[in-house]
C-alpha cells in the first residue's frame, strides 16, 4: 500500500490517498505517524478524507487492523483523536462493512463514518459541515 498525504489550502480537511496493495501491518502505523506529525499543532475539526477507490484487495485482516489502529487507543490523527472526523471514499464492500464496524464496543462504540463513492462528493460533504460549524443554525 502506497499513500498520500496533503492538507488542503486554506480548509480543515486533510486528503489521505491509498494506492495499490493493502498491508495494514506494515503501512498502517507509518501512516498514522505521518499524519499525527502533520496534524500536532492543528486544532479542530479536522476532516480527514481517506480515498481508497485506487486501492487493491482489501483483506479481512487489514480491516481488523486498521479498525484496531484507528479506533483502539489515542493516536493523534487517528479516528480516536477528538479532533478527527473520518470520511472515507471507495465502494469496496469489505471496507464498507469496516465502516460499519466502527460502531462496536471493541471499536469504542463510536459513529460510522460516512462513506462516499467519489472524492468529489467526500469534499461537498465535508466543505457543506465546515459551512454548518462556521454559521450555526441558531
Amino acid at each position: 500500500m502506497s499513500f498520500t498525504i496533503e492538507t488542503l489550502p486554506n480548509e480543515p480537511i486533510v486528503l489521505i490517498k491509498v494506492r495499490g496493495q493493502s498491508n495494514a501491518m506494515k503501512d498502517y502505523p507509518q501512516l498514522l505517524k505521518e499524519l499525527g506529525e502533520l496534524l500536532a499543532h492543528r486544532e479542530g475539526p479536522i476532516y480527514r478524507v481517506s480515498d481508497f477507490s485506487e486501492a487493491d484487495n482489501l483483506s479481512f485482516s487489514d480491516l481488523v487492523v486498521a479498525l484496531a489502529q484507528e479506533y483502539c487507543g489515542s493516536v493523534p490523527g487517528s479516528a480516536a483523536d477528538p479532533r478527527i472526523q473520518v470520511v472515507l471514499v471507495s465502494s469496496n464492500e469489505m471496507l464498507k462493512w469496516g465502516a460499519e464496524s466502527a460502531q462496536q464496543e471493541q471499536y469504542g462504540g463510536m459513529e460510522s463514518p460516512p462513506i462516499f463513492s467519489t472524492l468529489k462528493e467526500a469534499l461537498a460533504y465535508c466543505r457543506a459541515e465546515i459551512r454548518t460549524i462556521a454559521s450555526p443554525v441558531i
